[in-house]
């Protein structure tokens, strides 16, 4: 697994701030193969990340069941969200249908045949 080390600035990294808890925490979506077999991770370091199929996407996903645009994840209120863009091809939150969701530690985001662990500090 290729994880991000802790020697990014704050300039290129967002800081999400649990308040109940008051620590920073910080983001990851670690992409798994078929066999649940950690490949590659992303860490999530701005305020808005687009995910999909075209190349104009922060993360580009070789996926023909994922639309061009398929979803963002964004920093709302403090918390990780995903969003879907695209409804057709949907998200699968703990493979559970949603077009919306907060992301939480371990949980698991499928888009079409691709499978990512959430991985949050």
């Amino acid at each position: 697994m290729q994880e991000n080390g802790d020697q990014s600035s704050l300039d290129d990294t967002v800081i999400i701030r649990n308040n109940r808890k008051e620590q920073t925490l910080r983001g990851w979506l670690i992409l798994h193969d078929h066999k649940g077999l950690a490949q590659k991770s992303y860490e999530l370091n701005r305020s808005t990340i687009s995910i999909g199929r075209d190349n104009c996407n922060d993360i580009v996903l070789q996926d023909q069941t994922v639309s061009r645009i398929h979803c963002y994840i964004k920093i709302i209120a403090d918390e990780l969200m995903i969003i879907e863009e695209d409804p057709i091809n949907g998200i699968f939150i703990n493979e559970y249908p949603q077009s919306r969701s907060k992301l939480e530690d371990g949980m698991t985001v499928r888009l079409g045949r691709t499978i990512f662990r959430v991985k949050l500090l």
